[in-house]
């Protein structure tokens, strides 16, 4: 799948690629890791690539489900998957690893075993109307790239 055509997709487009077979579930995600290895340098959204484990998981095919072999990410604010890091962009939490998966976490994976995958993005420091200096900066806001997301304009 060229950028193009990922681009030009919507989630129920890309689902719907791979449900009709025009578009195998690796082909989907590789798209979608060429987009974001071109778009988080400016960004500054991803905080933890799972990459290799989205890969394992389309290895045999697509999960299923309606949005099965969809790649998305799993915003780092109280979507906590086992094992990864979880600080809901803040320092106090820099160290925190979850130790089980949490409930909207749990849903997703019933409903789409297997899909929660691709990275894990950034959150500003939560009620914080500034972002709280970090090693690690705030996301780029979306209208804005040089204002983080907790600005009130991002």
């Amino acid at each position: 799948m060229n950028p193009s055509d990922y681009l030009a997709q919507d989630a129920m487009g890309l689902a719907a690629l791979i449900a009709t077979r025009q578009a195998s579930a690796a082909e989907v995600l590789e798209a979608a890791l060429e987009r974001m290895a071109a778009a988080n340098p400016r960004l500054n959204a991803v905080t933890l690539d799972l990459s290799e484990a989205a890969r394992a998981v389309v290895k045999y095919g697509a999960p299923g489900g309606p949005l099965g072999g969809v790649p998305f990410l799993l915003k780092d604010l109280g979507a906590n998957l086992k094992g990864t890091a979880t600080t809901s962009g803040s320092r106090l939490f820099k160290d925190n690893v979850a130790g089980r998966r949490s409930a909207i976490t749990a849903a997703l994976q019933a409903r789409r075993p297997g899909d929660l995958r691709q990275d894990q993005a950034r959150s500003s420091p939560p009620a914080s109307p500034t972002p709280s200096p970090s090693k690690r900066p705030g996301a780029a806001g979306r209208w804005n790239l040089a204002r983080s997301t907790s600005s009130p304009s991002a």
